[in-house]
């Protein structure tokens, strides 16, 4: 009997972290979309797109309204809209990669599929955790080991997707990637659904507020310096890691030598995370100087094999030991996040602070798709490699801005007053005080 409990317990742990799984989404994304928006020179698509990054900051308002309104009593609250959304971020992630040839069908399928995947992963990804927070008590500081597998294994999957099919026609290998992975998150989505469904109590009744309400719920109050230097530091990463694949390509190396740099990026990241991933909320944090040291030594390494002229094999060492620093940067960069948006303001709970995380990624996506399309624009205009070293240029400046501000004393955080999920004791301590902290 005590067997079978346990194994009960693993096979809801397994179900509770499915949604980690879309980390493969990201490291798809991060790594590979501008080479592959390069590929078919939708420069202009490329430069519309940081517009589909920041529409979620007027839509997930008004998704949050519609999901605490309803009457949730036969599905529960988030399981309806969990799966439901899980499958729409899948089927639009897929149309974000179908383009095949350049012409405004495949601008279409782009620029609509990133659009609508921007705003349903968010939403898949918030159901999933508050779900998640109330039967597992996982955080929104950390996270389990359990999820943290499936991120990897999302990751690991993107990559040798992507090798295996561009070995077989290199013409189809982004989207038959996505083909994939759309396929994995789906039947991740349905386990996560139907394994978790009788485990949460349903909450009758309705939670009417005002769409206003929400806005102010969300985005009043807001420590402005905080916020800023969180995505600067994203912001950095995001642009250095998207142009690291980029900068093999433009140099002629191939994309299996992108491929090899975004391995090590990922092996970065994942090394620094893991270090960092039960890091707890503290007054001063310090990670932001690791994540400056990081991302602008990658950077400027990059810089160097692109703007040195030496032998192929040195060059190539050069972007994959950039890559690998840009990754350990952007694994201190997003803890970060975590840590200081979870008390960027009085009154926080911890499902707001989860959004918050979401809305700051696609913020910092943005900015380094608005650096990528600038950069992919001189590119093609001068054929200069220039252009894309100017790209990590600006984003070891984004860097050097954020830590800036991060050294800055008047910047302050504070202690969230909903501890239920936060597994630290210090939080709990003067749970009902108002007055702000130097961070």
């Amino acid at each position: 009997m005590e067997k079978t409990g346990k194994t009960i317990s693993i096979f809801e742990k397994l179900a509770l972290s499915c949604d980690s799984f879309t980390a493969g989404y990201s490291c798809l994304l991060v790594l590979f979309f501008i080479p592959y928006a390069a590929q078919y020179t939708y420069v202009a698509v490329l430069g519309v797109l940081p517009l589909a990054c920041v529409l979620p900051f007027a839509v997930m308002p008004i998704l949050y309204a519609v999901i605490h309104r309803a009457d949730t009593l036969l599905f529960g609250r988030y399981h309806l809209v969990m799966p439901l959304s899980g499958f729409a971020s899948a089927l639009f992630f897929v149309f974000v990669w179908s383009a095949s040839a350049v012409n405004a069908r495949g601008a279409c399928f782009i620029a609509f599929g990133a659009t609508l995947f921007a705003a349903t992963a968010p939403l898949y990804r918030y159901c999933a955790f508050s779900v998640r927070a109330r039967l597992s008590g996982e955080n929104v500081i950390g996270g389990s080991r359990v999820s943290a597998v499936f991120a990897a294994v999302g990751a690991a999957t993107a990559i040798g997707a992507f090798v295996g099919f561009y070995y077989y026609d290199a013409g189809s290998a982004f989207v038959n990637t996505a083909y994939v992975l759309g396929a994995a998150c789906i039947l991740l989505a349905l386990f996560q659904y139907l394994a978790t469904y009788y485990g949460i109590p349903r909450l009758g009744g309705k939670r009417v507020q005002p769409i206003k309400t929400v806005f102010r719920t969300l985005f009043a109050g807001m420590d402005g310096r905080v916020f800023a230097c969180v995505l600067l530091f994203d912001a950095a990463f995001f642009a250095a890691a998207a142009l690291a694949t980029y900068a093999c390509v433009v140099l002629g190396l191939g994309m299996y030598t992108g491929v090899i740099s975004a391995a090590t990026l990922v092996v970065g990241y994942a090394a620094v995370a893991a270090t960092l991933w039960k890091k707890p909320l503290r007054k001063r944090s310090k990670l932001y100087v690791v994540a400056f040291v990081c991302t602008f030594a990658g950077a400027a390494l990059t810089i160097a094999a692109l703007t040195v002229k030496l032998d192929s094999r040195i060059i190539t060492a050069m972007l994959a030991a950039g890559a690998a620093l840009i990754g350990a940067g952007g694994g201190a960069a997003l803890r970060q996040t975590r840590i200081k948006l979870v008390a960027v303001k009085p009154d926080i709970t911890s499902g707001i602070a989860f959004l918050l995380v979401e809305l700051t990624m696609l913020a910092a996506m943005a900015i380094a798709l608005a650096i990528g399309a600038a950069a992919v624009a001189v590119f093609v205009a001068t054929e200069s490699v220039y252009a894309v070293a100017g790209g990590f240029g600006v984003a070891a400046a984004l860097s050097v801005a954020a830590v800036g501000i991060a050294a800055h004393k008047s910047v302050r955080t504070y202690r969230p007053l909903e501890v239920t999920y936060e597994p630290y004791a210090e939080i709990t301590e003067e749970r009902d005080a108002r007055k702000p902290e130097q961070s």
